[in-house]
């Protein structure tokens, strides 16, 4: 019975990921940096947003990374049914994009989006991003996530919705 104790209490540590890009060459980068985190993860990737909600139904993640304009349906689609959905609406979300616009990323917030990430070219910055986000120490116990736009440019690193 302890060591099934011991299992229970590994897997209720292990961070359930669901990645929803259809951008194979983003979505290695993203593993590769999660990867190097060395935290206890696993990684569900779909290239597909049709599989999204079923996914859902036959997992439970900690955290949906979405590509804004992931094939069939479309991100804002895919997170209006998320959140909507009362088994589901309490996962955090966070967008993945190359799409750098201040009333998109407000129109996504305000649709219940967590995060607004645009997509990194560095394993590295993206590295940084992953172990900021994942830090946050609401995240793991109660489904939430401080809001925030993750943007990496010269001038500015992050800053909050107000």
């Amino acid at each position: 019975m302890a060591k099934h104790n011991q299992l229970n209490e590994i897997l209720s540590n292990v961070i359930s990921v669901l990645v929803a890009d259809d951008d194979y060459d983003d979505y290695l980068l993203f593993e590769h940096a999660i990867n190097a985190l060395r935290l206890p993860f696993t990684i569900t990737h779909l290239s597909k947003s049709k599989s999204l909600m079923d996914a859902l139904s036959l997992n439970r993640f900690d955290i949906i990374f979405l590509n804004l304009f992931i094939p069939v349906k479309t991100g804002m689609k895919c997170l209006t049914e998320i959140k909507q959905n009362e088994k589901y609406k309490n996962v955090p979300v966070a967008f993945l994009t190359r799409i750098d616009d201040e009333l998109l990323i407000r129109r996504c917030f305000g649709m219940g989006a967590n995060n607004y990430i645009l997509k990194l070219h560095s394993v590295k910055d993206m590295i940084v991003l992953l172990k900021n986000l994942f830090a946050q120490p609401d995240l793991k116990l109660t489904g939430t996530m401080k809001p925030t736009v993750t943007l990496y440019f010269p001038l500015f690193n992050q800053f909050s919705k107000n």
